[in-house]
């Protein structure tokens, strides 16, 4: 059974909206995402990656860091 994937990111074209899907669900309403990954070697060096939507009453944002983004 294939596992599900965390985060995707599709972008259609530089100029299109991004969707983002989190744990299978698009999130709807996104206001801003970054994602960063990054190595010097072979090795895994780090991982990071926030998005921000609308949710009432406000804005809701989702991060989380791994490696030397800690």
């Amino acid at each position: 059974m294939a596992k599900e994937p965390l985060l995707e990111i599709k972008l259609e074209s530089a100029e299109d909206k991004p969707k983002l899907f989190y744990k299978g669900e698009e999130v709807k309403e996104l206001t801003n995402v970054s994602f960063n990954w990054e190595t010097r070697t072979l090795e895994w060096g780090g991982l990071s990656y926030s998005f921000e939507h609308l949710d009432q009453p406000g804005v809701k944002r989702v991060e989380r860091r791994c490696g030397k983004y800690v």
